[in-house]
């Protein structure tokens, strides 16, 4: 799929958005289809990222229907070196500094990473990795 040196297209994931399948794929077609258009020398293998979204955790206490698992099952996920955890507790509970053990739970999402946690787990950064031809077909 891809060798190093290869150029890679980094995206990024805006807070809020919701990460509805059909709007994903839409975004990965649009970048693709921009750089084909204004980059055409500039050929890149796969569309890569890192997020606490890619925690495969997440996978195991959230339904398999929800929109950040099926975002997960896009992409080849692989591990990060940043693998402290403390992003994930800023953008579910919105302060770096809360205590999600003794936070209110109000989400499933919220009550997924702090179950998570009561049970000795714990939360890392993954990257991810979509490969380019791939872009546009792989959320929905």
């Amino acid at each position: 799929i891809a060798s190093p040196g290869d150029p890679v297209l980094a995206i990024h994931i805006p807070a809020g958005d919701g990460l509805h399948p059909g709007a994903c794929d839409a975004a990965c077609r649009e970048a693709v289809a921009f750089f084909a258009r204004h980059f055409p020398e500039r050929p890149f293998a796969a569309l890569v990222s890192d997020s606490w979204l890619f925690d495969p955790h997440l996978a195991e206490h959230l339904p398999a229907a929800s929109n950040i698992v099926r975002f997960q099952r896009g992409f080849v996920l692989h591990p990060c070196v940043d693998a402290h955890g403390t992003q994930i507790v800023e953008r579910v509970f919105g302060d770096p500094a809360i205590d999600p053990l003794r936070a209110e739970c109000r989400t499933t999402l919220q009550r997924a990473v702090a179950a998570h946690l009561r049970a000795g787990g714990y939360w890392s950064s993954y990257g991810a990795f979509l490969p380019s031809d791939r872009a546009g077909t792989s959320f929905s």
